[in-house]
């Protein structure tokens, strides 16, 4: 099962969909999201209690691209499932989470690779999350530098999906430094970026290992 704001990181196995149950207490709108951990080309299906296919394996991004469905309108409260596979089938690690319309705004923005910065623009009241694939043993650093007066934190999420340090130790304007973390597990791990104040941040991100 699944709830709104829940991190869910899962291995999809080749030619097996994964199932999740999410409740839906009241007629709402709801918003799935989900990145891969590799090329993998993700695919969404929504069933409601009936059995009936109301999302019939969504498939809008390009192999390797975050998939989402945004603010999809549930007409009858009840218990759902979201169906989660590959096209074609393959096994992949891949990253979930669901919100509503009174969740915070949280956003997969993909996959990072190490040595290649990636530069984004946060909105006000969002966080991003960012996914990488890493081996036991592992060393790395993370660097968020932004390009204006923003203050941002971190936070490294584990292959289970637990939040495993929380990074916050400069002022507005400054860089925060992840640095010399080691895996101790094989799996998909994800880095938060948020602004301290929830406000509008424009920021790089670089990923460097050894």
């Amino acid at each position: 099962s699944i709830d709104y704001e829940d991190l869910k990181i899962e291995t999809l196995s080749s030619g097996i969909p994964d199932r999740w149950s999410l409740a839906v207490d009241t007629t709402d709108s709801i918003t799935i999201t989900i990145a891969p951990a590799s090329t993998a080309n993700l695919v969404i299906s929504l069933v409601n209690e009936n059995g009936v296919e109301i999302i019939d394996a969504q498939d809008q991004a390009p192999a390797g691209e975050v998939e989402t469905i945004e603010a999809f309108n549930i007409a009858e409260p009840g218990i759902y499932e979201i169906y989660i596979g590959t096209e074609p089938d393959i096994q992949t690690d891949y990253a979930l989470m669901v919100m509503n319309s009174e969740s915070y705004s949280f956003s997969f923005q993909g996959t990072l690779v190490p040595s290649s910065p990636r530069s984004d623009s946060l909105k006000p009241d969002n966080d991003h999350f960012w996914f990488f694939p890493l081996s036991d043993g592992t060393n790395i650093n993370i660097r968020v530098s932004p390009d204006n007066q923003a203050d941002p934190y971190l936070e490294l999420y584990d292959p289970q999906g637990t939040r495993v340090l929380t990074i916050d130790d400069t002022g507005t304007g400054e860089t925060e430094l992840l640095e010399g973390y080691e895996a101790l597990t094989d799996g998909l791990y994800s880095i938060r970026v948020g602004e301290f104040d929830f406000a509008t941040m424009n920021y790089q991100i670089l990923l460097t290992q050894s």
